[in-house]
């Protein structure tokens, strides 16, 4: 599998472990600063194992080969007005 750069978003940085694992941090005030602190060391992205999500023999020249299995309903419903009075034809718009 290929390892993918991920970036943090901007104002944040990641810290990162011996082992590998991460987590996110806001920049200081100051700024972003590449350091190492108690065996944890910063950096703007992280190197993530990315998988593929569709396998390239499945996909066809005319997009992906799934389906749409959803159906979409039909709702009805009536419009009400809330005006609490008769409508008298002429209205003035309320500015």
């Amino acid at each position: 599998m290929a390892k993918q750069k991920v970036y943090s978003p901007k104002g944040y940085h990641f810290m990162i472990n011996k082992e590998g694992g991460f987590y996110l941090m806001k920049d200081p005030a100051a700024g972003y600063k590449n350091m190492t602190t108690n065996g944890e060391k910063s950096s703007l992205y992280v190197l993530i194992e990315a998988k593929d999500s569709v396998p390239a023999n499945k996909v066809s020249k005319g997009g992906s080969i799934y389906q749409n299995t959803t159906s979409s309903r039909r709702t009805t419903s009536s419009s009400r007005s809330s005006s609490g009075g008769s409508s008298s034809g002429s209205s003035s718009g309320g500015y």
